[in-house]
């Protein structure tokens, strides 16, 4: 009887390995999840090097941990444990390990997963989560604001513009929880010691602008990023330095996207109390007609500024649609042959519709995922002004230093 059983536990264990193995082979794969905001690996190619390194296999457990069979019932599983978890102390409940920033990944010629990012916890205690917001912990321990100061310096010995640098602050940094308040200042510092470390590198005081509006729905609740009002006043803040007359957001249409917004703070911890406490997510549109256009890998192709169409799962899409390698956003109306180039990452999709008050062509680079030649750019577009926009956390992270200075070549 033993051994029958034994037979038995055998045999469905293989059944259960021999149909997961066929679902993963047959069943229909995707490029994106738009549950968790990121690509999905694809299928390495068999390269001998890359076997011997040990970077065959990892990538091939990662194609496998992202097609596996019914995925999407093991992540709304896995939601469901999630809430389980942190540590809850008078109605706060701590995530110690929710990473601050979202990954990288990379694949070389043959498809293989090549670069990650892995050091996304390195100056952050985790996320706190009270009173239906999330407030990422910012300690500053490793500090690579210099590095990053210093991956910028380059640029100016290189290129013959007028360069800024814009670094957006979170809301820890001004409505963390009581018992945090040690690190209430932590995010600023840094940002000082990037600023102090700029050479030929105009420093944007984002943070000071933020300050005086604090009231106002300048972040989302549950979401890493500022909303359009916020970076709207971001904006404001870099025409008071280059002098612009910033235009008034009281005279831009006002638009909101249907439905609740769940950002990345909620997809991570699948916390109730963010659930309850869903965002809204608001635009304004500049009074300036514009045409914008996006590369497609071959050719550059129309698209809309706001995307209003398939973003149900991720309302932050509307911006742009996302984080393409390259938008030309050409104004309509003004005529002043200005061109500004914004290297950035995802903090930069609200921001730079605001910019066609000023510039004839608003170029708009992702530093993640351009591929291209950053001389051509700057060359074939006659680009007067560069300026280079991120949040502070993303800053401090080595493998967005690196794709930062792997653009300059």
């Amino acid at each position: 009887m033993k051994r029958i059983i034994l037979y038995i536990h055998v045999s469905f264990f293989i059944i259960l390995l021999l149909a997961a193995g066929v679902g993963l082979l047959f069943a229909p794969k995707n490029t994106f999840s738009e549950r968790e905001k990121r690509r999905l690996s694809r299928l390495p190619v068999f390269y001998l090097p890359n076997l011997a390194k040990g970077n065959y296999m990892d990538s091939l457990d990662n194609f496998t941990a992202d097609h596996f069979p019914q995925r999407n019932w093991f992540l709304e599983l896995a939601d469901s444990l999630k809430s389980l978890k942190g540590i809850q102390k008078e109605g706060k409940k701590v995530y110690a390990d929710v990473s601050s920033t979202d990954a990288i990944i990379e694949e070389d010629s043959s498809g293989l997963a090549i670069f990650k990012d892995t050091e996304q916890n390195r100056n952050s205690k985790g996320l706190v989560v009270s009173k239906g917001q999330a407030f990422h912990i910012f300690t500053n321990e490793n500090s690579m604001a210099k590095d990053f100061a210093q991956a910028l310096n380059a640029y100016p010995q290189k290129f013959k513009l007028r360069f800024f640098c814009a670094i957006v602050p979170t809301l820890g940094t001004y409505k963390i929880p009581k018992e945090y308040e040690y690190y209430a200042n932590k995010e600023l510092e840094n940002i000082q010691e990037i600023h102090d470390a700029l050479r030929n590198v105009e420093a944007i005081p984002i943070h000071e602008e933020m300050k005086k509006h604090l009231q106002e729905y300048i972040y989302y609740r549950t979401d890493h990023h500022w909303t359009a009002l916020g970076a709207y006043y971001g904006y404001v803040a870099f025409c008071k330095k280059i002098g612009f007359e910033p235009q008034s957001i009281k005279e831009m249409p006002k638009k909101f996207v249907e439905g609740k917004f769940l950002g990345t703070h909620f997809l991570k911890t699948n916390d109730a109390s963010l659930k309850a406490n869903a965002d809204t997510v608001f635009y304004w549109i500049p009074n300036t007609k514009e045409v914008a256009l996006k590369w497609n890998g071959r050719k550059m192709e129309e698209c809309p500024t706001f995307k209003l169409d398939s973003i149900e799962k991720n309302r932050y899409l509307v911006f742009l649609g996302g984080d393409e390698p390259f938008m030309q956003l050409t104004s309509k109306t003004v005529k002043n042959k200005r061109v500004i180039l914004v290297i950035k990452n995802s903090y930069g999709n609200p921001f730079v519709s605001y910019l066609t008050a000023h510039y004839e062509q608003v170029l708009v680079l992702d530093y993640r995922y351009f591929k291209g030649s950053l001389s051509e750019i700057i060359k074939n577009y006659k680009v007067n002004d560069l300026l280079f926009l991120s949040g502070v956390f993303a800053a401090n992270e080595p493998s967005h230093i690196k794709k930062i200075k792997k653009l300059i070549g």
